[in-house]
């Protein structure tokens, strides 16, 4: 790369040391026409970015001598940010910053294991690390579930889901319900339901659903890699709850012994 279109720098985002980009600086770049403040602001509350995971804000003195406040991105964020101007400037700057991850990948290489026994070991471990983050994620979801109103049923209740382990977990368990279990009270909608929500004017809804017009069965990392999106825990929490939103349901199969979530068009 021989032209730093906006700078990326090492920086503390929470508790890690990620590459960072100055808000100010791609606001800048792409060309944006509302104020950065406003900007900044709506993307944050729109996307769901969370300040010390995705980016860290500081104030610093401008030049008229009062505070102003600064963002930090992590290239995450910046790369999305980029991806929903829909503009030729925001593609140029997301494909720019893909481009320093990859470099930077490059600049401190993949450590190696000694031999192919250690490599093996490497790929199971990185590979239940995987799992037991999802099947962690979806036993706190069913226990979330469970303990939300219904805590007088929540010995039965517990045992029906040993039993549905594997099965589909949003999209039953929103309707699930044990026969004398009352229903959530009036007023307070559940947290699951609130999770499933998702934005009808999403700029991604278009593009998912052309790719997904003529199939049955579908991955989010395979949507997103078609959409040229980063697969991330973000990237797929918005796809999951788009895809549920339009009518797919979560199914669970088994591949080789391990659990593999398709999104289904039944």
């Amino acid at each position: 790369m021989t032209t730093q279109l906006i700078p990326v720098a090492p920086a503390a985002i929470g508790s890690q040391t990620v590459q960072t980009v100055d808000g100010r600086a791609l606001h800048t770049f792409l060309d944006v026409q509302s104020h950065f403040r406003d900007w900044i602001n709506n993307r944050i509350e729109e996307y769901g970015f969370e300040e010390g995971k995705d980016f860290r804000s500081f104030f610093s003195e401008s030049t008229g001598g009062r505070p102003s406040k600064e963002y930090c991105l992590a290239l995450d964020m910046a790369k999305e940010l980029s991806m929903v101007e829909r503009t030729a400037k925001g593609k140029q700057a997301r494909q720019y910053f893909i481009e320093c991850e990859r470099i930077a990948l490059q600049a401190h290489g993949t450590p190696q294991p000694a031999n192919a026994h250690l490599a093996a070991q490497l790929a199971e471990l990185l590979q239940g690390k995987v799992l037991v983050d999802v099947d962690t994620l979806s036993q706190l979801t069913r226990i979330v579930f469970a303990l939300e109103g219904f805590l007088p049923h929540i010995v039965p209740l517990a045992k029906d889901l040993e039993k549905q382990c594997g099965q589909p977990l949003i999209a039953d368990l929103a309707s699930y319900r044990p026969a004398s279990t009352p229903p959530p009270r009036a007023g307070r909608p559940s947290s699951l339901a609130a999770q499933r929500r998702f934005d009808p004017a999403d700029p991604w809804i278009p593009a998912v659903q052309a790719y997904v017009a003529n199939r049955q069965e579908v991955t989010l990392t395979e949507v997103l890699l078609h959409l040229a999106i980063e697969p991330n825990q973000r990237t797929k929490n918005r796809l999951s709850k788009l895809l549920q939103g339009l009518g797919w349901r979560l199914h669970v199969t088994s591949v080789q012994g391990n659990g593999c979530r398709v999104y289904r068009n039944d």
